[in-house]
């Protein structure tokens, strides 16, 4: 009753092509005219960084991105490892900003006083370099929202092996990021396959790559849902979701005799 609840939230029409990542299942799939088209893995946000439920519109691919660190990461999960090894940001390729224009003034790590610094009050930036090592990878697919969540490559290709693929801070890591751009990219111009793909990866040139028309993405919660061949899966309320919606119909449901 719950994820046919979240059905009725959906459009009748999803469009003739789209990408549904259903965040409790850990897949991700293209679907082109009602056939899926690709079907993979994914890693999503933790427990307490959970990943959002919403409807994008994605608009472009970037090759070789930085990662310019959102605030909480730098604050809970960056600086920490830094103050107790202060060699740790050069040695993953993270550079400290004074500010966000270009014009950013870069900060050497030995100019400050590591066993000083508060995390909470850190007046610089971070941001990572491209490269094997950046934490988003070599591809980003950017579908602008107010949570600033998008799918992204990622450098620790051992997790998709785990069952449970809770570890990112609320983007979506994706299994197979070439194919699923060759995919994104036919058709919006130009000759993208595989090969070119890894090319301009190789290249290590950071570039966008717009689309000519955006690609609606449909980041859903479904803990039960039937496949084709009319088979049910049922997969865990990772998030408690299903259990604070439940709470929610039914308080819904008392207070209606009293409005009555």
């Amino acid at each position: 009753m719950l994820n046919l609840e979240r059905w009725r939230w959906l459009p009748r029409d999803l469009g003739p092509r789209y990408i549904m990542v259903n965040i409790a299942g850990f897949r991700l799939q293209l679907v082109e005219h009602d056939e899926v088209m690709q079907d993979m893995r994914v890693i999503i946000g933790k427990p307490y960084r959970s990943t959002p439920a919403f409807v994008g519109r994605l608009r472009y691919l970037v090759f070789n991105p930085y990662w310019n660190v959102p605030e909480r990461n730098m604050r809970e999960d960056l600086l920490p490892q830094q103050i107790a090894d202060p060699g740790y940001l050069a040695a993953n390729g993270y550079r400290i900003l004074d500010g966000w224009g270009e014009d950013a003034r870069e900060i050497d790590p030995a100019e400050i006083d590591w066993q000083r610094v508060r995390p909470v009050q850190f007046p610089y930036r971070l941001r990572q370099d491209p490269g094997p090592q950046n934490s988003l990878g070599r591809l980003k697919f950017m579908l602008p929202n107010r949570f600033d969540v998008y799918l992204h490559d990622t450098p620790a290709r051992h997790l998709f092996e785990r069952t449970v693929r809770t570890f990112s801070s609320g983007c979506i890591r994706v299994e197979e990021p070439v194919a699923l751009a060759e995919r994104v990219l036919a058709g919006t111009g130009g000759d993208w396959n595989v090969a070119v793909i890894r090319h301009l990866i190789a290249s290590g040139e950071t570039l966008d790559v717009r689309l000519g028309e955006p690609l609606p993405v449909y980041i859903l919660y479904w803990t039960v849902w039937v496949d084709d061949d009319g088979r049910a899966h049922f997969v865990n309320d990772v998030y408690g979701r299903d259990r604070r919606m439940a709470q929610w119909r039914e308080a819904q449901a008392q207070s209606e005799p009293a409005a009555q």
